[in-house]
């Protein structure tokens, strides 16, 4: 159902706007809305961005970045298959490879004194597929093997409530007055933060018992943190009580400077879902607070061969001519505390003990 969708994409895009991200304003010609949707203009065709957004930062000497994301509902026997990534994929192609030429610029090239290019904004997009349920191994294979970040719902909410999901029918909408589906729609296509909201529609949030608490557990979700290792992998933080993360926000507001120290231990995370033990959740301990975060194991491994790599270069050449003894790897954090100057992350400096140990817990 149409409702469905627009509740899944408003989650995603509530989590990245809680981590700094902002949505993409259209310049209605490249990106433009109609009909109450978002699209992006692209080599071959004009695409339907789910959720388009603006990082909380750029980098220089590039183009500047926008993250898309394609938002998947599908029903819980229903795994997001390898023709899902192979169309992000082929999106991802075609949005970065848009470019004006005309004719009149192909005179223009004969002509030294004109400038033969489309003066506009020009963006590198990332595009990433979320679900509300789990990716099959061929899915995620061909999205690490080709930098297309993966998220599934399953991963940041309880089982229950991702299961709600399948309740939304023509039924259960049914039964709901058309005033409140219609502002419903309205209220979950909003791309601000803190979209305005009636009574009437509050009242139905608050006691309806399927969109109503899926949206309640938005809260929890609020208080993941998004990371980024060294190596460009994008990553969601979770603890299993929000107190976790609230604990760790506490602390890291009073510590000085913008670096606080982490170390991933060698046993993989105690974490339970309702399936039994997940062996994609890994641990990462920070001030004290255990918290957890998704990797595929095939990322995981190459992440610490990078790290391997990395450490050893820092050893024999980096460390010689610094006064810094560190030689681990570092994480980024999107969603703590800001300390001066309004630096949207802090870094983590995971302990260098960590590196070598994948191989001998995964034995």
């Amino acid at each position: 159902m149409k409702i469905k969708g627009i509740l899944f994409e408003f989650i995603i895009r509530q989590l990245l706007l809680d981590r700094g991200f902002t949505s993409v304003i259209p310049d209605k010609h490249y990106v433009y809305e109609d009909r109450g949707l978002f699209f992006i203009n692209g080599k071959g065709a004009a695409h339907d961005a789910d959720v388009l957004m603006d990082p909380p930062m750029q980098i220089p000497f590039s183009y500047p970045s926008r993250v898309l994301f394609e938002c998947k509902a599908y029903k819980k026997s229903r795994k997001v298959g390898l023709n899902i990534i192979r169309n992000a994929l082929g999106l991802r192609y075609d949005i970065n490879e848009f470019e004006i030429v005309n004719d009149q610029m192909i005179k223009d090239r004969k002509t030294k004194s004109r400038y033969a290019s489309s003066n506009r904004n020009r963006y590198q997009y990332q595009v990433g597929v979320a679900s509300v349920n789990y990716f099959s191994k061929n899915a995620r294979e061909f999205a690490a093997n080709n930098k297309i970040p993966l998220l599934s719902l399953r991963n940041l909410m309880p089982g229950s409530i991702c299961d709600l999901f399948d309740e939304i029918d023509g039924n259960y909408l049914g039964k709901i007055a058309p005033r409140i589906i219609e502002e419903l729609q309205g209220y979950l296509k909003s791309k601000s933060k803190d979209a305005p909201i009636s009574k009437a529609l509050q009242n139905f949030l608050n006691t309806d018992s399927i969109i109503g608490k899926i949206h309640k557990e938005t809260k929890r979700i609020s208080n993941v943190l998004v990371a980024l290792n060294e190596y460009s992998d994008f990553f969601f933080l979770f603890g299993d009580q929000i107190e976790e993360l609230e604990n760790l926000k506490e602390k890291t507001m009073i510590l000085k400077g913008n670096i606080v120290k982490g170390r991933l231990p060698s046993n993989k995370a105690n974490f339970l879902d309702e399936t039994g033990k997940d062996d994609n959740i890994w641990s990462l301990v920070i001030k004290g607070n255990m918290i957890h975060f998704f990797f595929t194991d095939e990322g995981m491994q190459q992440w610490e061969n990078s790290c391997r790599v990395h450490s050893d270069l820092k050893h024999d050449n980096i460390a010689k001519q610094s006064n810094s003894n560190f030689s681990g790897t570092k994480i980024y954090v999107f969603g703590l505390p800001e300390i001066e100057r309004n630096i949207p992350f802090r870094i983590i400096e995971v302990d260098n003990p960590w590196v070598g140990t994948y191989h001998s817990h995964r034995a």
